[in-house]
């Protein structure tokens, strides 16, 4: 059971993390009244985050690309994929 906590702790210090940083947009881009014209390229936005986790007999590898739009300048709708692998030996 220590063997297993241990791993487990060691997996969660070494992960390392990078997230994209989502580009902020000015209020003008956000006009408070309906426009016409419909769907806007500029309030799209990707990214998503890279996870990296080894241990003592284990490796993870995670990957979350994300896609979505803005609807206000406090609103986004998107959707999130979650990928992973896991190896352990035994």
């Amino acid at each position: 059971m220590k063997q297993i906590l241990a791993v487990v702790l060691t997996t969660m210090i070494l992960s390392v993390t990078a997230n994209a940083q989502r580009r902020e947009y000015p209020a003008s881009d956000f006009p408070t009244a309906p426009t016409t014209g419909g769907f806007q390229w500029n309030k799209t936005f990707v990214g998503g985050s890279l996870g990296l986790g080894f241990g003592s007999g284990t490796f993870n590898l995670i990957t979350n690309p994300e896609i979505g739009y803005s609807l206000a300048e406090w609103v986004d709708v998107g959707m999130v994929f979650n990928i992973g692998y896991f190896s352990q030996r035994i």
